[in-house]
């Protein structure tokens, strides 16, 4: 599978920006080091496979509000899924919709929000399962 690496680091560094986040800052705020989100923007960090759920992908794509699988959607082509703010009410946005982002907290709210909503799934389908063989 081909990665588009330098389309991924345009997208990295246009959400960084647009936060107003200097490339230090994200990292501080990731816990990615600075010099590697640098070579990410840069596309010199491209590997014929990566780890899409290594924590700092994860650590990165929901510090930029996105939802997690965004960088690998992006480096294939599609746009990031971004998380909203679930202190409104909303959660993440499934397919090709999109929503406003507002900021890493809200990212870390509505992926809490998440796996919350498929715990309670888990649970429902425990349930059943058991009443079935009751």
């Amino acid at each position: 599978m081909d990665y588009d690496m330098a389309r991924l680091g345009q997208a990295v560094s246009d959400a960084r920006q647009a936060m107003g986040l200097s490339q230090r800052e994200l990292g501080d705020l990731t816990g990615v080091n600075p010099d590697r989100i640098s070579r990410i923007e840069r596309a010199s960090a491209a590997k014929s496979s990566p780890r899409w759920n290594a924590r700092g992908w994860v650590n990165l794509e929901t510090s930029l509000g996105w939802a997690i699988g965004s960088a690998k959607r992006v480096a294939l082509g599609g746009e990031p899924v971004l998380a909203a703010n679930v202190n409104h009410g909303t959660h993440y946005i499934d397919g090709d919709a999109q929503a406003i982002v507002a900021g890493p907290k809200a990212a870390r709210e509505a992926l809490a929000f998440e796996l919350m909503r498929q715990a309670e799934q888990l649970l429902a389908e425990a349930r059943r399962l058991r009443m079935q063989n009751d």
